[in-house]
C-alpha cells in the first residue's frame, strides 16, 4: 500500500515535564539542597521517560501490525488505540483511510480494466472525467450467451438461477481474464469482451476455444453430481470502433460502439448451443491456424451483404 512515516513534536512533551515539576515536584519535595535536588529530579524524569516511552511504543507496536497485516492482504483489521494523543488520532485516520480503500477496492469489480484505466489516466492529470471523450481503436469482440437459461430462470428460485448462472459466467471470466482480455459487460446471461493488440485475433479465437472446452469438461462434472447443465454459443469478429464515455453527466459508461460490436453480437445470435462462428475478416488476421470449416455466409440485421463465416471445430 505504500509507506508510513510517524513524525512526533517533542514540544507538548516538555511543556509537560515542565508543568509537572514546577506545579507537583518542587512543592512536594520542599527545601533540599541542590544535589539532592537534581538526583530526585533525574530520577523522577527516568522513571516519567520510560512510563510516556513504553506507553508510546505499545501503540507504535499497534500500528506495526495493523500495517503488516494489511500488507499481507487482511483488509478487515482494524487499529484499536484508545489514547488521545497524536497515535491515537493516526490510529483512526489509518482506519478511515483502509475503509476507503476497501470501498475503491469492491467498486472497481463492478468495472471493466479499460474503464479503469481511462479514469487513471484522466486523474494522473488532473483532468475531469467529462462525456465526449472518444477514441478509435481496432479491437476484437467476443459474445458468449448461455443457451436455454431463460426457460431455467422461469421454472426455478431466484437463488438457484443466480447460482448456477454465475458459475457459468466464473468459468467464462477466467478464461478471458487469462488469455488478456477485458469483460466489457454481463448483460443477463451474456458476456460480452474484447481485445486489443497485435494479437487480438489469436487472443479472442483462442479464448472461444478454451471456453468451450472448458465448459464441456464442467457439464460432465455436472452430470455426475445431478446438476443442470447448460452450453453456450460464441460470436468473434473484430474492427475499428469509437471507445468513449456514454450517458449523463452524473452516470456513465466507459464502452465500446461501432459496427464491430454489432456484428459480433449478431454472430453470437446466430450460433448454435456448443457453435463458434466466426467473421471470415477475423479468422484471417489470425496468425495461427485453427481448425475449422467454411459455411454458408448468413445475413443479419443491418448488413445489406450476406456475412461470410467459418465455424470452428473444437
Amino acid at each position: 500500500l505504500g509507506t508510513i512515516a510517524v513524525v512526533f513534536n517533542t514540544a507538548k512533551s516538555e511543556k509537560d515535564n515542565e508543568r509537572i515539576l514546577s506545579t507537583i515536584i518542587i512543592p512536594l519535595l520542599g527545601p533540599v539542597s541542590g544535589i539532592r535536588f537534581i538526583m530526585v529530579l533525574f530520577v523522577i524524569m527516568g522513571c516519567a521517560f520510560f512510563a510516556v516511552l513504553h506507553f508510546m511504543v505499545r501503540n507504535l507496536k499497534k500500528l506495526e501490525r495493523w500495517a503488516l497485516d494489511v500488507g499481507a492482504g487482511n483488509l478487515g483489521t482494524r487499529i484499536e488505540i484508545r489514547s488521545r494523543d497524536e497515535i491515537g488520532r493516526l490510529g483512526d485516520v489509518f482506519n478511515r483511510m483502509l475503509e476507503e480503500i476497501v470501498q475503491k477496492y469492491h467498486l472497481e469489480k463492478f468495472v471493466s480494466k479499460s474503464t479503469r484505466s481511462m479514469i487513471q489516466r484522466h486523474t494522473n492529470g488532473c483532468g475531469d472525467i467529462d462525456l465526449g471523450s472518444t477514441e478509435r481503436k481496432n479491437m476484437a469482440f467476443i459474445f458468449s450467451d448461455v443457451r436455454g437459461f431463460t426457460s431455467f430462470s422461469e421454472k426455478n428460485d431466484p437463488e438457484t438461477v443466480i447460482n448456477v448462472l454465475n458459475s457459468y459466467l466464473e468459468l467464462q471470466s477466467h478464461i478471458v481474464k487469462e488469455n488478456r482480455g477485458d469483460i466489457d459487460d454481463y448483460v443477463g446471461d451474456q458476456i460480452m469482451a474484447h481485445f486489443s493488440g497485435e494479437r487480438r485475433a489469436d487472443q479472442a479465437i483462442d479464448t472461444s476455444v478454451r471456453i468451450i472446452k472448458a465448459i464441456r469438461k464442467a457439464n460432465e462434472e455436472r452430470k455426475k453430481q445431478g446438476l443442470p447443465i447448460f452450453e453456450v454459443g460464441i460470436g468473434v469478429h473484430g474492427g475499428e470502433v469509437v471507445t468513449g464515455n456514454v450517458g449523463s453527466s452524473f452516470r456513465m459508461d466507459f464502452t465500446c460502439v461501432g459496427d464491430a460490436v454489432n456484428l459480433a453480437s449478431r454472430l453470437c445470435s446466430a450460433a448454435a448451443a456448443d457453435e463458434i462462428l466466426v467473421s471470415q475478416d477475423l479468422f484471417l488476421a489470425a496468425k495461427k491456424k485453427y481448425p475449422h470449416e467454411v459455411i454458408e455466409p448468413i445475413s443479419v440485421k443491418g448488413k445489406k451483404e450476406p456475412i461470410p463465416l467459418v465455424r470452428l471445430i473444437v
